[in-house]
């Protein structure tokens, strides 16, 4: 098996639904076979039988919470020396395939991004560059290796895990730190030596829920990528600041006084500005790390693979 398509998915059968029938359009590379996996995580009869459409499409179940967890089956459990990937509410183009095989395939890259559309009746005026990133929808440029991986639409060979052994479990939606597994696996690819690469002709639209746009989404994601950086600095670059609980007492004030000097912005239903965005991330970030001080870490110094469970 020359290419494994992973799908992962959780409780979004309707959403899933429209994906798989993208993915079944999908332009076959001339001369090798692909396998398509959808990894629920959980099990739901709506989501099996939503898979049983598509006869050559296997389903399989991760029941311990987490995105890593699931993803980290679906390479267990595939065949591929290709490894791509799709959330379940992303809907590759037919050119998809092709398109992010070939770089993986001819050696260019060891882990590629696609090019991830935002659907119009998704798209705002009140959007920035920066809302988009955080909406997982980037456009790469090929001649400037992208920051990180994105999972929505990403590319792997499988000979990435014969040096990082798999996505960190405690990090993704679902997990303790329920964002940055993406940034931590791309970091620990670039420590070993991998290539990552953009691919602005694998495209495919990004059909998230509309409801991330609200504001208190905004405020939730906000500190949930907070704290999933600073485990990343804490746990795996073994830096911390060095007076974590002074500095967070100054981060709190000046995001109260933002907030008392902004008034009309908290009367936002929709959108949030990025100045509001990154203060309160900042107040998460030291925040989690005056929880983590002197605790174990779970990584050696840039570390390839883990030592223990942060607890």
């Amino acid at each position: 098996m020359e290419i494994s398509l992973l799908i992962t998915t959780c409780r979004r059968p309707e959403s899933l639904g429209h994906t798989l029938a993208a993915v079944e359009r999908l332009e076959a590379v001339p001369g090798h076979d692909h396998e398509v996996l959808v990894i629920e995580n959980g099990a739901s009869a709506e989501t099996r039988a939503v898979v049983a459409r598509y006869a050559s499409f296997r389903y399989l179940s991760e029941p311990v919470p987490g995105a890593s967890r699931v993803r980290n089956r679906g390479v267990a459990s595939s065949r591929g020396k290709i490894l791509l990937f799709l959330d379940d509410d992303v809907r590759p183009e037919p050119g998809w395939l092709q398109a992010m095989w070939r770089p993986l395939a001819t050696g260019m890259a060891d882990g590629i991004n696609g090019d991830i559309r935002m659907p119009p009746e998704l798209e705002r005026d009140w959007m920035e560059p920066a809302h988009r990133h955080w909406l997982a929808c980037v456009h790469p440029d090929p001649n400037t290796p992208p920051a990180q991986l994105i999972g929505a639409s990403m590319g792997l060979r499988r000979e990435v895990f014969t040096r990082i052994s798999r996505f960190d479990d405690e990090m993704g939606p679902g997990a303790t730190y329920e964002a940055g597994e993406e940034g931590l696996f791309s970091a620990q690819m670039e420590r070993a030596g991998f290539r990552l690469r953009g691919v602005p002709e694998a495209r495919a639209w990004h059909h998230f829920a509309p409801e991330r746009l609200r504001r208190e989404a905004w405020l939730r994601y906000a500190n949930r990528s907070g704290q999933s950086v600073a485990y990343i600095e804490y746990h795996w670059r073994h830096e911390a600041p060095r007076r974590p609980r002074l500095s967070l007492a100054r981060a709190t004030l000046r995001r109260r006084i933002w907030r008392l000097t902004h008034p009309a912005q908290l009367r936002r239903t929709e959108g949030i500005s990025m100045r509001e965005f990154y203060l309160d991330w900042h107040q998460a970030r030291l925040a989690q790390h005056v929880r983590f001080a002197r605790a174990p870490r779970v990584y050696p110094a840039f570390g390839l693979s883990k030592l223990a469970a942060s607890g």
